[in-house]
């Protein structure tokens, strides 16, 4: 089921409120993925028995599924030497409310934020092993109701991410193996999902750099 806009910003959706906020970091292009008011390239995706998708004044809400829950970008993206800033916050529910699965070159890798009962955070995966069982894996107390800022940086020798702010990965990925577990092939090439549990998003936006 595609949501779509009817018009493009750049490369990316239109800036449609005046609540959208832009986190530019360094000069260099950017994809708006999210507008503040519609669907625009996003599409739900197509997991089994998954909760509702809907926006809601200025934020995508992935309601709680029988396990996953998710939106998958079919627009215009970058592989390598970007960065992806957005908000997620959780609602109910008590594992990830945000795994963010984005490329890597040809590969693609997941951001997990809040999963394994609600506090590992880390990379599915790296040489098979998931955020649970490999160096990224780190704890961190999240709660309902709260926006988080969560960044991402990618570039051919190094994965890096920062929540509020706080560096919570970096891993130097040259001869490492990466991968996404199985149940979220379907969040390729750019997805955003949540296991069990009610999260939402906003101010989703990929960033090129040098």
């Amino acid at each position: 089921m595609l949501l779509s806009c009817s018009s493009l910003f750049f490369v990316g959706c239109p800036i449609a409120s005046s609540s959208f906020s832009k986190i530019k970091l360094g000069n260099s292009k950017s994809v708006i993925l999210f507008n503040g008011s519609t669907f625009c390239n996003w599409e739900k995706t197509e997991f089994a028995d998954p909760g509702n998708v809907y926006f809601a004044e200025d934020k995508y809400v992935l309601e709680k599924g029988h396990n996953l829950t998710g939106i998958t970008w079919n627009g215009p993206l970058f592989r390598l030497n970007y960065e992806i800033s957005l908000q997620a916050m959780l609602i109910d529910g008590y594992d990830f409310f945000c795994g963010l699965t984005f490329p890597v070159g040809q590969d693609y890798c997941t951001l997990i934020v809040g999963g394994w009962g609600g506090s590992v955070v880390g990379l599915s995966n790296i040489d098979n092993h998931d955020a649970s069982s490999n160096e990224t894996l780190r704890y961190m107390h999240f709660k309902k109701g709260i926006w988080y800022d969560i960044q991402i940086q990618v570039t051919p020798k190094r994965i890096q991410a920062w929540i509020n702010h706080q560096s919570v990965i970096d891993i130097d990925i040259r001869n490492r193996e990466l991968s996404v577990k199985f149940s979220v092939e379907k969040s390729k090439p750019l997805g955003i999902a949540t296991w069990q549990t009610t999260g939402a998003v906003r101010n989703i936006i990929m960033e090129k750099i040098q």
